[in-house]
């Protein structure tokens, strides 16, 4: 279907996505696609349709089979964001460098302005704990107009 509509070599637009590993595996190495993979990772007790084993895929010898098969990974963001310390301070998994450590892309989901998590009081504020504190490189969102507007107004730092 992307070779049919002209998309199949267009690396800088698409990003093929799964959750299961051995999907991402076939369009790697038998269909050999040059397009961009990432690799989703739920959370294991949501009962996915796969054997994937999430809780292994964050871990670091997890992450080194990922870099094997994809270029990036799909984390669910509360697997990067923890919530906040006693003092307030925004606390972080180290996912986001131990990704990119290995030469992954990271791509947290779902952002969305109407379910926020604990300890998030806006959208802008989501953003601004993945975006400038965490340095993900890109991410998921039901709201890509808020997430185009915002990163007009903050630009993300090339220093990372």
């Amino acid at each position: 279907m992307l070779e049919e509509k002209d998309y199949a070599e267009r690396s800088d637009q698409v990003f093929l996505q799964c959750f299961d590993d051995k999907a991402l595996r076939y369009l790697r190495d038998t269909l050999q696609t040059p397009l961009p993979l990432i690799q989703l990772i739920a959370d294991n007790s949501w009962g996915e349709d796969s054997a994937v084993d999430y809780d292994y895929l964050l871990t670091p010898a997890g992450l080194d089979e990922i870099a094997s098969y994809a270029d990036g990974i799909g984390p669910w963001l509360m697997q990067i964001y923890r919530g906040r310390n006693r003092d307030g301070s925004v606390q972080l998994s180290t996912l986001v460098t131990d990704a990119q450590a290995r030469g992954l892309q990271v791509h947290p989901y779902t952002f969305r302005r109407d379910l926020l998590p604990i300890g998030v009081a806006s959208f802008e504020e989501l953003l601004d704990i993945f975006v400038q504190q965490a340095g993900v490189d890109g991410l998921f969102t039901d709201f890509p107009d808020l997430v185009h507007d915002y990163l007009q107004r903050k630009p993300v730092q090339p220093d990372r």
